[in-house]
């Protein structure tokens, strides 16, 4: 009997096999989370979805503002005339909306030695609009960047499908395993059908989302028409 090449990862070396990967249901959530997948992240609030400026940015920028005009030696009258301006600009600007970096099946966690320890069903990368001035012409700038605002981590949220929850004894172990081996500025999410425990979950730092899967319909039987008698 051929015997299976690949050795086994770290988490099934743990008896964490997951034979919901093999089943119809489980591949229907993970093509949901990937076709909804900016509804899903705007869900979550994780990325930027405002559509002005916090008060937060809009202190950054002026400072920043105020920091070039005094750069240049200008006159108080001038920086004064040109900061009303900029602050009606900045009360006036729109955020541009995050954007879907890329989307992976079966992601592979990795350990420090590069060896892999596990897979989780899907991740979601997407790129979050970073908001600065321009030193030259001191206008307001958007650019895209994949790191979270406080650089410890990559705009990415990881998610395990799961199309029912025989054990949330098991699921917990599981995702404590991942989390281990994941950045703890980059959320898992678990996506299932099976809301019983869903307050549960969220109460250990994990998000829920139900998904919207349509009703496989039952096959309706051939119509059936009698054999014409011979005459």
């Amino acid at each position: 009997m051929p015997r299976d090449k690949r050795a086994p990862t770290q988490i099934e070396k743990y008896g964490f096999m997951d034979h919901d990967l093999k089943t119809p249901v489980h591949d229907a959530i993970c093509m949901w989370i990937e076709d909804n997948a900016i509804t899903i992240i705007n869900q979550l609030g994780v990325a930027p979805t405002d559509e002005y400026l916090t008060e937060e940015e809009k202190d950054y920028l002026i400072r920043l503002y105020q920091s070039f005009d005094s750069s240049l030696g200008r006159s108080d009258e001038d920086m004064e005339r040109d900061q009303e301006d900029f602050l009606q600009h900045l009360n006036a600007y729109k955020r541009q909306p995050f954007k879907i970096h890329k989307v992976t099946w079966e992601p592979v966690l990795t350990n420090d030695k590069k060896f892999e320890v596990g897979f989780l069903d899907m991740s979601i990368a997407y790129q979050r609009p970073e908001i600065t001035i321009d030193s030259d012409s001191r206008e307001i700038k958007t650019s895209y960047v994949t790191r979270t605002p406080d650089q410890k981590g990559f705009c990415r949220v990881w998610f395990e499908a799961k199309s029912k929850i025989p054990s949330l004894g098991e699921l917990f172990r599981q995702l404590s395993f991942y989390k281990n081996h994941i950045n703890s500025v980059e959320p898992i999410v678990v996506v299932s059908p099976d809301t019983r425990f869903k307050k549960r979950i969220e109460s250990q730092g994990y998000y829920f989302i139900v998904p919207i899967l349509e009703e496989k319909k039952e096959a309706k039987p051939a119509t059936l028409f009698p054999t014409p008698k011979v005459q």
